[in-house]
């Protein structure tokens, strides 16, 4: 993995990335991917320090469904497979 070098900070880094942020956030990001940059490990770096510099944070847990039951089901169709037909040819 090109991030161990962070350490424990690493999937910390990873959460807080997978938000969904503003565009001028996302074109940062962007640059540091694309720009002068050439070895992972320096990338991986400005990122962690662009994290920390806007104060990105990791998405909230999405809310859980509430629970089903049985009236909750509602069949919409059935549908059954059956071998097609002989032709008059096959059945001698």
């Amino acid at each position: 993995m090109l991030g161990t070098f962070l350490g424990d900070a690493q999937d910390g880094l990873a959460a807080r990335l997978a938000a969904p942020y503003q565009v001028r956030v996302q074109r940062e990001v962007r640059q540091i991917l694309t720009g002068p940059r050439t070895t992972p490990p320096e990338k991986i770096t400005a990122l962690y320090e662009l994290a920390n510099r806007v104060g990105l944070t990791p998405p909230p847990a999405p809310l859980p469904l509430p629970p089903i039951d049985l009236g909750d089901i509602h069949l919409i169709c059935w549908t059954a497979i059956t071998p097609a037909s002989k032709t008059a040819k096959e059945q001698g």
